[in-house]
């Protein structure tokens, strides 16, 4: 089931349903599901400061460029974007 607070992202195929959360320090886990809503995958991603902060005050989304490997963050406020890879 996908999570209440997931968002969808479309894309050039068939577009996914994306959740995220705070693992731990430096950790957020993306968990994503298919436009079904059926479970398509979920792993950790590095995140340091200040994106870190960033992304607990609400100011960061995820944007296209986002897969398994690695996701794509996008500030609110600057515009500026980073990615953050798959924690192995």
């Amino acid at each position: 089931t996908v999570p209440e607070k997931a968002f969808y992202i479309g894309g050039i195929g068939e577009g996914a349903w994306h959740h995220l959360e705070l693992v731990d320090a430096e950790i957020i886990k993306m968990t994503r599901y298919y436009a079904s809503g059926e479970f398509e995958f979920s792993d950790n991603y590095e995140l340091r400061e200040p994106w870190l902060s960033e992304f607990n005050l609400g100011q960061c989304e995820l944007v296209h460029d986002t897969h398994f490997a690695w996701l794509t963050l996008k500030s609110k406020s600057s515009g500026e974007q980073i990615r953050c890879f798959r924690k192995i």
